[in-house]
């Protein structure tokens, strides 16, 4: 009698152990699809984000190249490049007794393309919408500054014909060592403010960004 219940003890345990057994494996096994797929789901997301980012990245554009002595005429603007020249100072005459100047700090000198602009818009042209940068000796960048001969304020006049100075302040140094100057400068179509983009979190070149984008290379 003893030795039959033994036996039914036994028995029960078995099936009890490979009950457990049976569960536990299931449970593991649905544990190892489940994280597979999220692993799976995971890549799949971060290489979804990946090629979002390089949607988000800008091309890169080539500015048109154009030589001193020739214009660029449009719908919009006609703008002239008589000469590239280093100035102590940059002022224009705005009648009889007035003028006006563009600020240079101490130990700077301007270098500056100047020539002739004239808005062909039925609306004004905000001089801070043209910008540009110098680069001197293809390692050293300077931020250009527009600036228009104009008579009262910082706007071009629909069919307002002026001179103007596109220049940078560097320093004094550079205009007796440089051998080469890039000017690179640029607008939108509508003459809108520029803003600053981002781009994965970094700030994006602005230039690269313009609707409109030209060069002019001087040499000494």
């Amino acid at each position: 009698m003893e030795k039959k219940k033994l036996i039914i003890i036994v028995t029960i345990s078995v099936i009890i152990a490979f009950i457990l057994g049976y569960i536990v494996g299931t449970s593991v096994s649905k544990t190892t699809s489940k994280k597979e797929n999220t692993t799976g789901q995971t890549s799949q997301q971060i290489s979804t984000i990946s090629e979002d980012k390089k949607e988000e990245e800008p091309v890169k554009k080539e500015p048109t190249k154009i030589n001193i002595g020739e214009q660029i005429t449009n719908e919009d603007i006609e703008m002239t490049f008589a000469s590239v020249d280093f100035k102590e100072e940059i002022k224009w005459s705005t009648g009889e007794h007035f003028s006006r100047s563009a600020s240079i700090g101490e130990g700077k000198i301007g270098l500056s393309i100047s020539g002739k602009f004239k808005n062909l818009r039925g609306s004004e042209i905000d001089e801070s919408t043209i910008i540009g940068k110098v680069i001197v000796d293809d390692k050293y960048t300077y931020d250009l500054s527009f600036k228009p001969h104009t008579s009262s304020s910082y706007k071009i006049a629909p069919l307002e014909d002026v001179e103007y100075d596109f220049y940078a302040e560097v320093p004094q140094e550079v205009k007796d060592t440089y051998s080469k100057a890039e000017f690179v400068f640029g607008y939108n179509n509508d003459f809108g403010y520029i803003s600053t983009k981002y781009v994965n979190g970094k700030m994006a070149d602005k230039y690269e960004s313009l609707e409109n984008l030209y060069s002019i290379t001087a040499t000494k």
